[in-house]
């Protein structure tokens, strides 16, 4: 699940078979990042953040505005939750 809202990054262990990224660093100065047990990542910046996903793997990649990539995390193999067929 992947959410805009504190200007920051922020990836949480998963939830119910869920993983949620909070991501919101443009527009506005970054937040202080609020150190909780949930979070496995964060970094309080100007980034952006580049997703890939294919068949077998879902990509994220946390970039700065200098271009560095900040945080990368790969999630591959079954999905952790499945989505029921519409």
């Amino acid at each position: 699940m992947l959410s805009g809202h504190d200007h920051g990054y922020q990836r949480f262990g998963a939830r119910n078979g869920v993983r949620y990224v909070v991501t919101a660093g443009g527009g506005a100065p970054p937040d202080p990042i609020r150190s909780v047990p949930e979070v496995e990542c964060s970094k309080s910046c100007c980034h952006y953040v580049r997703v890939r996903a294919d068949a077998a793997s879902f990509q994220l990649e946390a970039v700065d505005r200098d271009n560095v990539e900040q945080h990368h995390r790969v999630i591959a193999g079954k999905p952790e939750r499945q989505t029921p067929e519409v």
